[in-house]
């Protein structure tokens, strides 16, 4: 950091704030009193982060009012996993692999590399392997992670920053641009949402529940359950077993031999092994075709809608650390 950075760092943040009651920030310095480590978080990250429960540990925690995120995806970073396991010890932590659909297919693949290159006796590869609990978490469908299998996201907002960062930008030139990167998406994203309030999706069949989902889901999350009811569609009911709770009934694709069972309990709550709605918020077809076979359901049930993927999944109030109400502020957003 230049001579003098610093003080224009700060400087700048005092005014973020004035401008955003709600603005965050910390720093962290060395024993030379140098600083090493900066956070920040305003009002529309906050309420973000409180919405949707979704992403840097102790500092992170104390902006967003103590509050743990479901699942955090990251790469095999030792010391954040450490971080992590310290700060967030009931957070589902998940480190990313790709390619493979499942474990099994891993392992096979993982087993002709080593008998290939005779590598079975390298340390490395092992301590590898004995992360594969963690590696493989991504696949497991019982945590929640949004559909998210990596940290994708992360990875394609750095390659978007890109075009608003260089190389031999200062500190505060560097966060004066990230603002307006991020500024830019929000207004992006806002555009959207007026987009979508002025024209409905197209319904692939003019039934109640497409009607029902297309008034309270966001368009994306609409186009993919109105995915799932098409594939019901051709989803075939192949026996249940009902002498006690819960009911399991079979499915299968009409000309398919693989099934899944769907699990009805004595509550009235169902569930499919394929646990679509347990990871990404979505009743999936075998679902959606056994709540048409038991209920003849016209419309969604409440307990199998999650808000984060309505249309008002924002119209709540975010309350900061000393109880005031979170303002967000965006001159930008506002004008729409």
């Amino acid at each position: 950091m230049g001579q003098g950075e610093a003080g224009v760092l700060l400087e700048y943040f005092e005014k973020k704030r004035v401008e955003d009651p709600s603005f965050f920030f910390a720093v962290q310095l060395d024993v030379n009193d140098m600083i090493t480590n900066i956070f920040w978080a305003d009002s529309k990250l906050i309420t973000d982060y409180e919405i949707f429960g979704d992403w840097l540990f102790e500092t992170f925690l104390r902006a967003m009012s103590g509050k743990t995120p479901k699942t955090l995806f990251t790469d095999q970073h030792a010391a954040m996993s450490k971080a992590i396991s310290f700060a967030m010890p009931v957070v589902h932590h998940r480190k990313c692999i790709y390619e493979y659909k499942d474990e099994g297919e891993f392992i096979n693949a993982w087993t002709a590399m080593l008998d290939e290159y005779n590598l079975h006796e390298n340390e490395w590869l092992q301590g590898i392997y004995a992360l594969r609990e963690k590696l493989f978490a991504t696949y497991r469908k019982q945590t929640f992670s949004g559909g998210m299998s990596s940290t994708q996201l992360n990875e394609s907002l750095n390659s978007e920053l890109k075009n608003y960062l260089q190389s031999d930008y200062n500190l505060v030139q560097f966060f004066k641009h990230y603002n307006r990167a991020i500024e830019d998406k929000r207004y992006n994203e806002l555009q959207d949402t007026c987009d979508a309030s002025q024209r409905l999706p197209v319904l692939k069949a003019k039934v109640p529940i497409l009607f029902h989902a297309r008034e309270v889901y966001t368009p994306n999350i609409f186009s993919k359950f109105q995915d799932e009811y098409m594939k019901s569609l051709i989803i075939k009911e192949n026996g249940c077993e009902e002498n006690n709770f819960p009911i399991m009934y079979k499915v299968s694709k009409y000309g398919h031999t693989r099934e899944h069972i769907v699990m009805v309990t004595e509550a009235d709550h169902i569930s499919c092994t394929c646990m679509k709605f347990e990871s990404m918020g979505k009743i999936c077809c075998h679902t959606i075709k056994i709540l048409d076979v038991i209920r003849g359901v016209n419309k969604i049930p409440d307990e199998y809608i999650l808000k984060r993927w309505t249309k008002t999944a924002k119209t709540v109030n975010i309350k900061e650390i000393d109880g005031q109400d979170i303002q967000i502020k965006d001159s930008r957003c506002e004008s729409l």
